[in-house]
């Protein structure tokens, strides 16, 4: 029971993170460049906010799945491993 409590808020965070995420890194993005001195125009927020949300999508969405999907691999690997030794 306690591993799938752990589980269900592990994946409640993966989904609070990837909803906010783009907004955040925009949000960011955006104070970095007026403290470095530059002006800030709707032209650039807006170019900015086509750029961040693929982007952003990308990373949030399919980098925790393709570390899980290789993480699974490894666990498979491993117990072909052992049902390889068993056999023999």
């Amino acid at each position: 029971m306690a591993a799938i409590t752990k589980r269900l808020y592990i994946q409640a965070t993966y989904i609070s993170v990837y909803k906010q995420a783009h907004r955040l890194a925009l949000f960011v993005t955006l104070i970095v460049y007026l403290w470095t001195g530059q002006s800030l125009t709707a032209e650039k927020v807006f170019f900015s906010a086509t750029i961040f949300i693929p982007l952003v999508h990308t990373l949030v969405l399919n980098m925790p799945s393709s570390f899980a999907s290789v993480g699974e691999a490894f666990v498979a690997a491993k117990r072909i491993q052992v049902a390889s030794f068993l056999v023999h």
